[in-house]
């Protein structure tokens, strides 16, 4: 069975066309149909008799959709194959003689996905007299922060547009409703609805908006009316059921030791030397450009005078901050401002140091997430301090209201903390990662909701609490409460360099602030490391730790008040940009460090092979003590059980390694070379700033014979190489493409000298040629190489001198064979 609509010519009539189409097909969907979504027609005239609701949503039953799938039911076909007939439309094409055909059975295709079609966006706006049109077009409006009026001059981008990356004009975006579990990635049975905003090709979708049914009683997940001021009430009873992890005893024998310790008392209003072992609530925000009260020396005697925080006007968020903390029955608040004083270094070096305790012992962080600076305040703790946001309508007599949403793409399937946040302020600093990272419980405030996290529990303001909280921890912020992971098996460099990535992803207003705004992570992880850090890396996994990737464009971090570089080129806190794990195949460090004291050789230990992989921390109680190191042939084989004392490879006010090692020049070819996946990729698989080279194979047995990321200032992606450089074997390793890493290569690599001697590039095409004769025709491989060598790569750092000083800018793998075939020196470098 087929409708044919005959399709105009000219485009504007095209648009036409479409949107009548759309609506023609929506209609036949609900009358050929008998979906359980789809109203009863005696309600449904009814519903348009009275005149609140269009010729589209009279036909819906918005009280199934709230408590039923509409995604795994058998009639939809992700489910599994419908046994029914069910529509299938497109507005993309037309057919060879200009005609649509809306068929029955479908083809395949997105429009085969379980969703209701609406209509177009601005067809919806249209619809004045339709209560659930006009709530979603609120919801919209909301959502891109515009007025109803502007919505014709939209024009979005999202994931799957066509062409990916461009922006969709309003008038080409059609809605559809589906529905979705507020529980999930759990099930509760109790559903949002959630229009879905698509380009009328339905390549993916663009935005998506939930509205949901307010609740009358406290059913667990129903929704909520949001008050213009916070019920404090709903906070205490999120604080009082969300159980507090116990700290480490190593961190509470350190938490009662420390000095210099102050807190605000909002009782009275002042400043108070004080205890970690004290109930506090510590305050997580961003300074930004406004004036901010800060404690110094010549008003510390004043601040710690009853009522004098009230004379002196601290910025409104801290005021807000005091004024929750004694609504919530508590007594003391830190905030770092006016706890630490801020012109005495050695407080500021004490205080900053000890930022593990600080946020790890407090009861709960509050997050200021609302603006831009200090000033922003806390939404909703002082009366009609934030907007009413939500619009009630009542449909089919049960009252929906939009849920709060910010703009976000539609790739999630379910709301999580990072999702509200993503366009906060606050997410973007690099001091606030460790204040999360590190805290048991967060209150977040948004510019008109709150939300709740604490371990394993995530609340929201507009919904009511459900006993099956603590199942939504997946909805919560990534990397939040670490210390609740870290007796989870895993190796501490994994750890360190996830934490990392999200610190990295991050912005500082002083670059000098690099590695205090990460030291309290690095202080959580010294145990799983047991060793200091040189410059942010740690020092018992060194050879390792050079290695990491750029997973953005870098620039060198400058102070701006001296014109310097802040930190070494070969420490990720040299770089501005997004740092990304190193690959981690296994390593054989093949550096011979230079004791920067007294001068004599010594070599960092990594590990062996792929036992490397399998070290990870042991934690058998609280108070994090580790099994003993077993021996090497273990796999089970641990972290150094003892502390480490850290190696010289710095003495302190030095930046400038010493050591011995390999290194080579091969050709570098601008190319979109992944690393990870050995092999050319387009664009979308590496991020537009990394700066992709192939290695030319020397061997000539395959084209390439690794690949290097270049991160130097002067050098764009897709230029030629305009500077003198060499490779640096850090590491010997494999890849997944390679040949596999199996047992343990000789440490002096006398297995590649004696290859390197003996390679004759005829005799292997000539052997080519004869297993071609005996096998038939091969494939030809990319980057191929001689399997009979294990572990046949290295990893290495490209360097750069100036003044007899080499400078990290780049870091890659490549094929071991044409390494020494080069013909690599083994040289003393200086690496500043």
């Amino acid at each position: 069975m087929s409708f044919q609509y005959p399709l105009p010519e000219f485009p504007a009539l095209r648009r036409i066309w479409r949107r009548q189409t759309l609506d023609r097909a929506s209609l036949r969907v609900f009358e050929l149909t008998t979906d359980p979504w789809i109203k009863h027609r005696d309600f449904a005239r009814q519903d348009s008799e009275t005149g609140e609701l269009c010729h589209i949503c009279r036909n819906i039953d918005f009280e199934w959709l709230g408590k039923n799938p509409l995604s795994t039911h058998p009639w939809s076909l992700l489910g599994g194959a419908s046994s029914r007939p069910m529509f299938s439309f497109s507005l993309a094409r037309p057919t060879p003689h200009h005609v649509l055909q809306v068929e029955i059975p479908p083809a395949p295709g997105w429009h085969l996905l379980p969703r209701i079609p609406l209509g177009f966006l601005l067809d919806i706006a249209d619809r004045r007299h339709c209560k659930f049109c006009q709530l979603m077009v609120y919801s919209i409006c909301l959502v891109f922060r515009m007025k109803k009026e502007d919505l014709p001059g939209m024009r979005l981008t999202g994931y799957g547009s066509p062409p990916r990356g461009l922006p969709v004009a309003a008038e080409d975006i059609v809605c559809y409703l589906d529905n979705a579990d507020k529980g999930s990635p759990n099930h509760c049975g109790i559903y949002s609805l959630r229009v879905r905003l698509a380009h009328y090709h339905g390549f993916g979708g663009l935005r998506a908006v939930d509205i949901h049914e307010i609740s009358g009683s406290q059913i667990p997940h129903g929704g909520r009316r949001v008050t213009p001021q916070v019920d404090f009430g709903i906070l205490k009873r999120w604080m009082e059921t969300s159980p507090l992890r116990e700290l480490p005893l190593s961190m509470q024998e350190r938490a009662k030791v420390l000095l210099g310790f102050r807190l605000i008392d909002v009782v009275h209003g002042c400043v108070v030397p004080a205890s970690l072992e004290w109930r506090y609530i510590a305050l997580s925000y961003v300074w930004g450009r406004c004036k901010v009260l800060k404690n110094e020396t010549s008003i510390k005697k004043q601040l710690e005078q009853p009522g004098s925080l009230r004379q002196l006007e601290p910025p409104r968020t801290v005021q807000d901050a005091i004024e929750l903390v004694r609504s919530l029955g508590e007594r003391y608040l830190w905030v770092d401002a006016l706890c630490i004083i801020q012109d005495d270094q050695a407080d500021k070096d004490s205080q900053i140091g000890s930022m593990a305790l600080v946020y790890s012992c407090a009861i709960a962080t509050i997050v200021a997430a609302a603006g831009d600076d200090a000033n922003a305040g806390l939404p909703g703790v002082q009366p009609e301090s934030r907007l009413a946001w939500q619009r009630i309508e009542t449909i089919q007599g049960r009252s929906f209201t939009n849920r709060w949403e910010f703009d976000a793409p539609t790739s999630r399937s379910y709301r999580d903390l990072n999702h509200f946040l993503e366009m906060s302020t606050w997410i973007t600093r690099g001091w606030t990662f460790q204040e999360s990272a590190l805290s048991r419980r967060l209150i977040v405030f948004l510019p008109t909701i709150v939300l709740f996290q604490s371990a394993g529990i995530f609340r929201e303001e507009d919904i009511y609490d459900s006993e099956d909280a603590e199942t939504l921890c997946e909805r919560g912020l990534h990397y939040f409460n670490m210390l609740s992971t870290l007796h989870q098996d895993g190796l501490a460099r994994d750890k360190y360099f996830e934490a990392l990535w999200y610190y990295s992803t991050r912005r500082l207003s002083y670059p000098g602030d690099a590695l205090n705004a990460f030291a309290a992570v690095l202080d959580v992880l010294k145990p799983l490391f047991r060793c200091e850090y040189v410059y942010g890396l740690p020092a018992n996994e060194f050879d390792v730790a050079l290695l990491w990737l750029p997973g953005s464009k870098l620039q060198r971090r400058i102070d701006s008040s001296t014109g310097k570089q802040c930190f070494p080129s070969w420490s990720w806190a040299g770089w501005e940009g997004v740092i990304d794990y190193p690959l981690g195949y296994g390593n054989f460090p093949r550096v011979t460090w230079i004791d920067a004291v007294d001068g004599t050789p010594f070599v960092s230990e990594t590990g062996i092979g792929r036992s490397n992989e399998e070290w990870r921390p042991a934690i058998q109680s609280q108070d994090s003590t580790y099994n003993p190191k077993r021996t090497l042939d273990d796999p089970e084989q641990l972290q150094p059980a003892e502390h480490q004392p850290s190696r010289r490879f710095l003495v302190p006010g030095q930046s400038h390694l010493r050591f011995k090692a390999l290194m080579a020049t091969l050709p570098l070819v601008p190319l979109h070379y992944h690393m990870r996946h050995w092999k050319v990729r387009n664009n979308i698989h590496l991020d537009a700033g990394i700066c992709s080279y192939a290695i030319e194979n020397i061997t000539k047995r395959s084209p390439w014979a690794g690949c290097v990321y270049i991160h130097h200032d002067t050098i764009k992606r897709g230029d030629p190489i305009n500077f003198d450089f060499e490779l640096v074997a850090i590491s010997r390793t494999t890849h997944p493409r390679l040949a596999t890493g199996e047992g343990i290569p000789p440490a002096d690599d006398s297995d590649l000298y004696e290859w390197a001697k003996n390679y004759d590039y005829e005799a292997w095409v000539a052997e080519k040629e004869r297993e071609k004769e005996r096998n038939g025709p091969m494939l030809i491989s990319l980057v191929g190489g001689n399997t009979d060598v294990c572990w046949p790569a290295y990893d290495v750092l490209v360097v750069t001198y100036v003044d007899q000083v080499a400078y990290r800018v780049g870091v890659g793998i490549v094929h071991a064979e044409a390494f020494h075939l080069a013909g690599p020196l083994r040289k003393e470098i200086v690496l500043g």
